[in-house]
């Protein structure tokens, strides 16, 4: 079932990247984000939640790509965001990325209509809570489960040198392409301007409670993988300045990085998976038991 999930967040994130002008690139940032995935996507609920994460930004950016578009897909942004944060805490980054470039644009009507159906949803399911659970439960599970003290042993891991050595490129190009996406003029890419950033950041904040892993830096790689599908797959900015074969290069500079970041994550998921012996002699174990 979470592969299920996790197959329609890609495609989502294809539609995403192909819309915004990525060309074939899109599918390139679509298996990328299935490469970012860590565990914890595997089968747990952070499957769902990524899935109501892309909804709520597939349908934004369907929104902010049409200058006369009206408020029916920013209402099913809204709605998707309120499904997202009530499936996993995490998804308050959304809550709050989204309305704040509404701030940033000064798009006050369209930030009116987000809130209201954010409020909305939120009383909608403070009745679904009420009729099938408690409110403490709720707030044991939302606020107290959280409450782990705060640790830096995920940025060290983070930060080890054979390990952001497959990172530090995402996260340069995360402040390279928030400064040209922003000066860009077109609302789809200032608004990945913003969430490159702030996601990162927002990470990096996160990963210092303790327990964290790296699946908290999972959403500033998603918008990079598409910012970047967008950047070296949208005709309008190829050859632009004469700079054509440079730009060759360095696009294909850039899908050889991702190839090294995903034979990484490979590993990753085969050590994690072979942490407590190999399956054969598990299954020999659990028969014992």
């Amino acid at each position: 079932f979470s592969l299920l999930l996790n197959a329609m967040t890609v495609w989502l994130v294809y539609r995403i990247a192909r819309k915004a002008g990525a060309g074939l690139l899109a599918i390139w940032a679509a298996l990328m984000v299935f490469a970012a995935f860590t565990q914890h996507f595997f089968a747990r609920n952070d499957a769902l939640y990524a899935l109501f994460f892309m909804a709520a930004i597939h349908s934004f950016a369907r929104w902010a790509a049409d200058p006369e578009a009206r408020g029916r897909a920013l209402m099913w942004s809204a709605i998707w965001a309120v499904l997202c944060v009530m499936s996993k805490q995490t998804g308050v980054l959304i809550l709050g990325l989204i309305p704040a470039y509404l701030v940033l644009s000064r798009q006050w009507k369209p930030l009116r209509l987000f809130c209201s159906v954010i409020l909305a949803g939120i009383a909608v399911s403070a009745v679904s809570i009420h009729f099938t659970g408690s409110f403490d439960a709720f707030y044991k599970n939302t606020v107290q489960g959280l409450m782990n003290g705060t640790s830096n042993v995920m940025l060290r891991v983070l930060f080890e040198p054979y390990r952001y050595v497959y990172y530090i490129g995402w996260h340069v190009a995360t402040i390279l392409l928030a400064v040209r996406f922003w000066r860009s003029g077109d609302r789809v890419r200032q608004f990945f301007a913003l969430a490159m950033p702030v996601s990162l950041a927002y990470g990096l904040i996160t990963a210092t409670k303790r327990g964290s892993d790296l699946n908290y830096f999972v959403e500033n790689l998603v918008f990079v993988f598409i910012a970047l599908a967008i950047e070296f797959g949208s005709k309008s900015t190829k050859g632009t300045s004469g700079d054509r074969p440079d730009r060759a290069w360095l696009t294909i500079a850039v899908l050889l990085y991702g190839v090294g970041f995903s034979v990484f994550q490979t590993r990753v998921y085969r050590g994690w998976a072979l942490q407590h012996g190999s399956p054969e002699g598990r299954y020999a174990s659990y028969l014992a038991d």
